[in-house]
C-alpha cells in the first residue's frame, strides 16, 4: 500500500528508548534548575548566618580588623564586579564613573569590600528595571566614594532608624499602601 508505514518491533523499541531518553533529559534540565536555586537559596542562608555572627562579634567587640594599605579603584571595581550577577538578575546595570579618582586608602580589605557590596546590593534592589547604579570615587580630603541610584531612596520616617538591628523601612506600593520592604 502507498503511505502506508509499518511498525516493526525494534521500531517500537527505538521509540520507547528516545521517549526514556527525552523524559530523562527534561527532567535533568529541571532538576538542575531545582539545585541552582537551591544552591543559591543556601548561600544567601551562609551569608545570613554570618552576617548575624559577624554583627555579635562587632557588638561585642571581638572583631579584629586587619588594616592593610589598599588601593580603593581596585576594591570598589572587585565589588562592582562581585555584584554585576546580582545586578543583571534585577535588570540593572552597575556602572563606575571613568572620571573616578584612583590612589591608596589604609583599611581592612575584606570588611572594607563587604560595605562596598552592602551598598551596591542595596542600590540595586531598590532600582527600577533598567535602571543603573552609578559609582564614583572622589578625593575629598581623603578617599571617598558615592553609590548614586535612582530608586525611590529612603523613606523620610525611616530615616532615624536606619542603623538600628534588623531594620527594614515600609514603602509605598503601586496601590499607596504601605508594605515592608523586600530585600
Amino acid at each position: 500500500m502507498a503511505g502506508t508505514r509499518f511498525i516493526y518491533p525494534d521500531d517500537l523499541e527505538r521509540m520507547r528508548s528516545e521517549t526514556r531518553r527525552a523524559r530523562h533529559g527534561t527532567l535533568l534540565v529541571q532538576a538542575k534548575r531545582l539545585l541552582t536555586i537551591a544552591h543559591a537559596n543556601s548561600q544567601r542562608l551562609v551569608r545570613l548566618v554570618n552576617n548575624i555572627l559577624d554583627m555579635e562579634r562587632i557588638e561585642s567587640g571581638k572583631v579584629v580588623f586587619v588594616q592593610k594599605r589598599l588601593e580603593i579603584r581596585s576594591l570598589v571595581e572587585e565589588a562592582i564586579e562581585a555584584n554585576r550577577g546580582f545586578a543583571d538578575g534585577f535588570g540593572v546595570r552597575i556602572r563606575l564613573n571613568e572620571a573616578s579618582a584612583a590612589g591608596d586608602i589604609r583599611g581592612d580589605p575584606d570588611w572594607l569590600l563587604q560595605v562596598v557590596t552592602n551598598l551596591l546590593s542595596n542600590a540595586v534592589k531598590f532600582s527600577p528595571p533598567a535602571g543603573e547604579v552609578e559609582v564614583a570615587i572622589e578625593n575629598l580630603r581623603g578617599h571617598s566614594y558615592l553609590v548614586r541610584d535612582h530608586g525611590h531612596g529612603v523613606p523620610e520616617d525611616f530615616k532615624p532608624r536606619i542603623f538600628e538591628k534588623f531594620a527594614k523601612p515600609t514603602r509605598r506600593t503601586p496601590g499607596n499602601s504601605a508594605a515592608p520592604a523586600s530585600g
